[in-house]
C-alpha cells in the first residue's frame, strides 16, 4: 500500500473515531452555538490499555471479546429530558492535541446522525426514570466504508436536577476495515456530557472528550457542543436488546427499599 494511501486511511480512522466517541450520546447541527462544558470536569491522566484483542493489526472478532452483562441501574430525570430525540451532526469548537499528530482545524462538523431515547420507565408516583445501561457495546457504518466498534465500559452521573443532567460515560473504541476486518486504529474515549433544557422539545448539549491511545496515553481533547430535537415524548419501553426492563425496574425499586413505587 502506498504512503499516501496509508496516509489517507489513517485520516479517515481518525475522523471516525471522533465521531465514535461521542455517537452513543450526542451530535449537534453546525449553527447551534453552546458554551463550553465547565466547572465539576476532572479528565484522567491516562487509561489502562485496551485488551489484545482490540489492538490495531489484529483481526476483530466481537465473539472474542469478554462477554458484556449490563448491570441494573436507574436514575429519576426531569421531565424536560424525556422521550426520544434525534440528533444529526456535531460541532468540535476547540481541540488540544497531546501527540502531536495532525487534525483537523477547528471548528469543524462530524456526521454523526441518530436516535437516543431518555426515560424507559414511570414510576407510581409519575417520576420518570432512566436506565444506565452499561457496560455494552454496539456496530456503526462510518464515512468512507469504514465499520466502528464501541463499546461503553461505564456510565456515571456526575450531575443530576432541575436544570441540567451531566454525565461521565468511558470505554474504547475501534476503526475496522470491513473486507479484511482489519482493525486499523483504537481509540478508549473519556467523555463528560452536559444536557441542558433548551425550548420546549429542544435540548442542548455541551461536551468535553478526552480521546486516549490504545495503551492508555492522551491524544486530543475535544470540546464540542450540539442540540438536539424531541421526535416523540416519553412511553414506557418493557423490553430492550432482549432484556425484561419492566421487571429490572421492578427489582431495582424493591433493592432501594422503594417497592411501594413500584407501577
Amino acid at each position: 500500500m502506498s504512503h499516501s494511501k496509508t496516509t489517507e486511511i489513517w485520516r479517515r480512522s481518525c475522523r471516525a473515531l471522533l465521531v465514535l466517541a461521542s455517537s452513543a450520546f450526542f451530535a449537534c447541527p453546525s449553527n447551534y452555538a453552546a458554551s463550553p462544558l465547565q466547572g465539576g470536569v476532572q479528565h484522567s491522566d491516562s487509561l489502562s490499555p485496551v485488551q489484545p484483542e482490540l489492538t490495531p493489526g489484529n483481526t476483530f472478532n466481537e465473539k472474542e471479546l469478554p462477554k458484556l452483562d449490563p448491570g441494573n441501574m436507574w436514575v429519576a430525570i426531569p421531565s424536560w429530558i424525556a422521550g426520544t430525540w434525534q440528533f444529526k451532526t456535531e460541532t468540535v469548537t476547540r481541540m488540544s492535541i497531546f501527540d502531536k499528530k495532525k487534525h483537523s482545524k477547528c471548528p469543524f462538523v462530524l456526521r454523526n446522525e441518530f436516535q437516543k431515547v431518555f426515560g424507559y420507565q414511570k414510576d407510581k408516583s409519575g417520576q420518570i426514570w432512566d436506565y444506565l445501561k452499561a457496560p455494552y457495546s454496539y456496530t456503526a457504518k462510518l464515512d468512507g466504508g469504514l465499520s466502528g466498534y464501541s463499546r461503553i465500559d461505564s456510565v456515571d452521573e456526575v450531575v443530576n436536577n432541575h436544570d441540567e443532567v451531566t454525565r461521565k460515560v468511558v470505554g474504547p473504541d475501534a476503526v475496522v476495515e470491513p473486507g479484511s476486518q482489519k482493525i486499523l486504529l483504537t481509540n478508549q474515549k473519556e467523555c463528560f456530557l452536559r444536557y441542558t433544557p433548551f425550548g420546549d422539545d429542544a435540548i442542548r448539549l455541551d461536551g468535553s472528550t478526552k480521546v486516549f491511545n490504545a495503551l492508555g496515553h492522551p491524544s486530543v481533547l475535544k470540546i464540542s457542543n450540539m442540540a438536539a430535537t424531541r421526535i416523540k415524548p416519553f412511553e414506557p419501553i418493557d423490553q430492550l436488546d432482549g432484556y425484561n426492563l419492566k421487571q429490572q425496574f421492578a427489582e431495582f425499586l424493591t433493592a432501594q427499599k422503594k417497592a411501594e413505587l413500584i407501577p
